[in-house]
């Protein structure tokens, strides 16, 4: 204490204060730091960037003023006490020199002291949901991994020892809560479920797994690995993160393939591979209607099925002119109910018998229900794709990709015009004797815009969709394709539309 004192006061001799107390302790503070950060002696980021932070604060607002007022009143005493003016006015130069370089560095650093400050503070991604379900049999994870959530899950996990699942539905979040999440559900030997989705940083607790489930609608989505923190990206190396959890997903049986093909998808960008895509990879074990592992509570329609169908023209004309098949419907509805069925079920369910009745219907319409309901599936094709690629290749291909559920929804005018489409088609095909004709003109018109559509059809068909800009060119091919039958006249697009809808 008394050597602290004397340097404050300029009693200690000027090379002494220069070199030991300037110098030499500049030195052994920028070594504790790189020491830190370099080999990552604190593992936990929140703790680390707390560190980092209390080192700076004490180095600018108790070192560093400590050094530059002692080493200042050491120069003045050394010119009172003898010395040579020079050195002591030299010193004084660099003090003023060093005082604008270290203001300059503070404004240079404060991007990164702000990001520090979130991940010791304010982490954006602490939004999310820890909570049981289904009587203390599964812990749902909701919303971003954010720092803390892997001890929370964990906590619940040592009060509720009957647990043996996690249900994950988050968008990603910290790489090091996805693998802090991996080691808890690893040790406690627990299943993976996602209702949802779960993407980036998600999927590495989701494959800790000992079984793996996908819902019914979710997705698994992997892209490359970015720093959030822009200013800290030099602190982390991405390739070998991502080299990383490479080893861990191959430890739990993941194919050697599909793990080389993770991370191609750009950090903003994402790749959902398809259902048969990751049973095959062994990334997950089954893919399950959502009612299978957690009972839904917010059942897609509320209050009587009866009067929710009704609602719906096309309904209408169902129960009109098939009144058994609505009866039938009917029972499901409620019985799939009373058993917990999630909404994308219920809608399923519902898309199901509408798909069964519109195939039936759409080769004995008329043409002008059979047009306007091909020019709103375009229009609601083109929708999705401007929103959301995946979703529109969900619609397209519900068997590879599960269905589209409502995470990007059609907008109201858009799917009210392909409603009034729909009950077009029901309608027309019950109430007038629509004569078909020779399909052969229909097969010609085919014929001719498949050939001229060959090149586009084939790389669509070859594409691997890895990305958004793949989904987007694989839902324009279709697309375009729709397009060039409606550009041709009106009773020849018919023709055409009525040949390729017929069984």
């Amino acid at each position: 204490m008394n050597y602290i004192q004397k340097h404050w006061r300029g009693e200690l001799s000027l090379s002494q204060s220069f070199w030991v107390n300037g110098v030499l302790l500049n030195i052994a503070v920028a070594s504790l730091d790189k020491v830190f950060s370099e080999y990552q002696l604190i593992e936990h980021p929140v703790i680390a960037a707390r560190f980092s932070l209390s080192v700076s604060l004490i180095a600018l607002c108790a070192i560093y003023p400590w050094q530059v007022i002692g080493l200042w009143r050491s120069a003045k005493n050394h010119i009172r006490l003898g010395g040579r003016a020079f050195v002591s006015r030299l010193v004084q130069v660099l003090i003023v020199l060093g005082f604008a370089a270290s203001v300059a560095g503070v404004i240079s650093m404060l991007p990164v002291y702000k990001d520090l400050w979130r991940i010791a503070y304010d982490d954006p991604y602490d939004t999310f949901t820890v909570t049981l379900v289904e009587d203390g049999g599964l812990v749902h994870v909701q919303g971003p991994l954010g720092f803390g959530v892997s001890d929370e899950v964990e906590r619940l996990l040592d009060e509720n020892p009957g647990a043996a699942g996690v249900v994950l539905d988050s968008e990603g979040g910290r790489i090091f809560e996805g693998r802090a999440l991996y080691t808890v559900i690893d040790a406690y030997e627990l299943d993976t479920y996602t209702l949802k989705g779960c993407y980036s940083a998600c999927t590495i607790a989701f494959v800790a797994g000992e079984s793996r489930r996908l819902a019914l609608g979710a997705n698994l989505g992997f892209h490359r690995y970015s720093n959030a923190m822009k200013s800290l990206e030099g602190l982390a190396e991405m390739d070998v993160e991502e080299e990383l959890d490479r080893e861990l997903f191959l430890s739990k049986g993941v194919s050697n393939d599909f793990v080389l093909n993770m991370y191609r998808a750009h950090s903003d960008d994402m790749w959902f591979p398809s259902m048969s895509a990751l049973l095959a990879a062994n990334v997950i074990d089954e893919v399950v209607p959502p009612s299978r592992f957690m009972t839904q509570k917010d059942g897609a329609l509320q209050g009587s099925y009866l009067e929710q169908l009704e609602s719906v023209a096309a309904m209408r004309a169902v129960r009109k002119y098939e009144p058994e098949v609505f009866q039938k419907l009917l029972d499901e509805l409620e019985r799939a109910s009373s058993n917990g069925a999630s909404p994308i079920e219920i809608k399923q369910l519902i898309g199901k018998y509408v798909e069964s009745l519109a195939g039936a219907a759409m080769p004995r319409t008329s043409d002008k229900a059979l047009l306007a309901f091909a020019e709103s599936l375009v229009l609601m094709l083109k929708d999705l794709n401007s929103k959301s690629p995946i979703t529109c290749v969900k619609y397209l291909y519900p068997a590879q990709y599960g269905p589209a559920g409502s995470a990007y929804s059609v907008s109201g005018p858009l799917m009210d015009r392909m409603l009034e489409a729909l009950n077009q088609v029901l309608v027309d095909s019950y109430s007038f004797e629509v004569d078909v004709g020779d399909f052969s003109t229909g097969e010609a018109m085919i014929t001719r815009i498949s050939s001229e559509s060959a090149d586009e059809l084939a790389e669509s068909e070859s594409r691997t969709m890895t990305s958004r800009k793949d989904y987007a060119n694989t839902c324009n091919t279709v697309i375009t394709y729709y397009e060039r039958i409606l550009e041709e006249p009106p009773d020849q697009a018919a023709k055409a539309i009525r040949f390729a809808l017929s069984p």
